[in-house]
């Protein structure tokens, strides 16, 4: 819960706006009850009870349209190779390892949105 408040004090200090979901299963009605344009990019954590993040990811890569195109950051203290490839394999379009510098957050940011348009 910490690192969800951290993170949402970064994305918003960086000028951004961010919904919060406190596992993956609450993470996947988000986006599959939202408006398909409604997220520009999900920032996912890996380790979340209910539904982890790689198991999350790959629900929203399953739906139709729009949201399953939105990019997807995994936020994660595992920072071996296989977790990056794990995280690949799930759907997810990058990997930031926590603790994060902001700067760095935010350039994957930028370069995941970039790449979406």
């Amino acid at each position: 819960m910490i690192n969800r408040e951290i993170a949402l004090e970064i994305l918003k200090r960086g000028g951004l706006e961010a919904d919060c979901a406190e596992d993956g299963q609450v993470a996947v009605d988000i986006i599959s009850s939202a408006e398909p344009d409604k997220y520009d990019i999900i920032l996912m954590d890996i380790q979340m009870p209910v539904m982890n993040g790689y198991e999350a990811a790959q629900h929203i890569r399953a739906m139709d349209g729009r949201r399953s195109q939105i990019p997807i950051i995994a936020l994660t203290a595992n920072t071996f190779e296989s977790d990056k490839a794990d995280a690949k394999n799930a759907g997810m379009n990058a990997h930031v390892a926590k603790p994060f510098d902001p700067e760095d957050l935010y350039a994957v940011i930028a370069k995941c949105l970039t790449k979406a348009d």
